[in-house]
């Protein structure tokens, strides 16, 4: 996982930005920042008793670089990462800015393929960030991760693995092992019956153990790993940093309309998210 890339908009992207260089540094990564162009958030004017959609005029390309290179050279300043135009030192993190002309989100998800992680901004209560956030999960082939503004973040403590046996989860844990590799505790939290998470959480942690990744495996009660609210529930209780979990292995669809368990976490979760699909 040497390669990270962080999209930059005009909002804050602290959070993603600091997740990047925490990253980068426990992995001795090289992280690439963009600037990425988001739509502008159309307004509503009411007039004369009927609603008008006003949007604003998008700002100018220039404009966007230079404000996303500000907050890029700021943050990574901040997170103790140097910018440079070469690769990061031996064992060390190090940091580039593309200066290309700023990128939509399908273009951000064409060239996330050409990275081992994407960090994104969170998008819980952020205008257009999911638009992002669906771009990087379901476009890039590869995994993302994001975490809520002024959340802790720890790289390298006590991770957890929700596992409910799809192939999604599975693709997640393959792209998450060289995170796992270096954790200082893994958790698996898995269904006790075993009939809604197959293969179960015992074969999964057996796996592990043949990679040389030691895991303690909470069994949750039949069913309800399918619940985000236990989810989170059952990390928080362990003491987790991350939340490692496929996305949206039920109905993306399904989810958004009943809700789902990607949908809760999304919202609810305080703790990072490494997640792909």
């Amino acid at each position: 996982m040497k390669s990270i890339l962080v999209p930059v908009g005009q909002q804050d992207c602290r959070s993603s930005l600091m997740l990047a260089a925490e990253v980068a540094k426990h992995l001795g990564s090289l992280i690439e920042g963009i600037p990425l162009r988001e739509p502008p958030v159309p307004s509503v004017d009411w007039g004369m008793g009927s609603a008008f959609v006003i949007e604003e005029p998008a700002p100018d390309d220039d404009h966007v670089e230079a404000e996303a290179r500000t907050q890029f050279l700021a943050a990574m300043a901040a997170g103790g990462v140097s910018v440079s135009a070469g690769p990061p030192p031996a064992g060390g993190a190090a940091a580039i800015w593309n200066e290309a002309k700023p990128i939509g989100n399908h273009g951000l998800g064409r060239l996330a393929r050409a990275f081992s992680l994407t960090c994104i901004p969170h998008p819980a209560r952020r205008p257009n960030a999911m638009a992002t956030f669906e771009a990087a999960l379901f476009e890039s082939g590869g995994p993302i991760m994001m975490a809520p503004n002024d959340c802790p973040i720890r790289i390298g403590g006590c991770y957890a693995l929700a596992w409910n046996g799809s192939d999604e989860t599975a693709r997640t844990l393959t792209f998450a092992m060289p995170l796992l590799r270096q954790a200082a505790r893994l958790v698996i939290l898995a269904d006790e019956s075993g009939q809604f998470a197959s293969p179960s959480g015992g074969q999964i942690r057996r796996k592990l153990a043949l990679e040389g990744i030691e895991a303690d495996l909470r069994l949750l009660p039949e069913g309800s790993v399918m619940s985000g609210k236990t989810i989170l529930e059952a990390a928080e209780a362990e003491g987790c940093d991350i939340l490692i979990k496929g996305a949206y292995t039920q109905s993306r669809l399904r989810q958004i309309i009943f809700g789902g368990a990607t949908q809760h976490i999304l919202g609810n979760a305080r703790m990072p998210l490494f997640m792909a699909h």
